[in-house]
C-alpha cells in the first residue's frame, strides 16, 4: 500500500536525501541508547501539534522496522 507524506515533514524528519541531518537516524540512535539502559520499560512517543505530527510519522518508522529492541 501507498503511503501520501507531505514533503516538507519528510524531508524534516528523514532529511532530503542530500545529505543534510536526518532527525530520524539522530533520534533513533538515543532512543536505542535508552531501552538499552532501561530494558523493561514502555516508550511513549507524543507530540502536541506540528510534534504531534512528527511523532506519529516517527512512531509509525519505528513500528515498521519491527525492531526486537523496541
Amino acid at each position: 500500500a501507498k503511503i501520501g507524506l507531505h514533503s516538507g515533514f519528510r524531508s524534516y524528519l528523514f532529511g532530503k536525501g542530500d545529505g543534510s541531518e536526518n532527525k530520524c537516524e539522530t533520534i533513533m540512535a538515543e532512543v536505542f541508547k535508552l531501552v538499552e539502559k532501561h530494558k523493561g520499560f514502555n516508550l511513549y512517543i507524543t507530540g502536541h501539534s506540528l510534534g504531534g505530527a512528527l511523532s506519529t510519522l516517527f512512531a509509525f518508522h519505528l513500528a515498521a522496522l519491527n525492531d526486537p529492541r523496541i
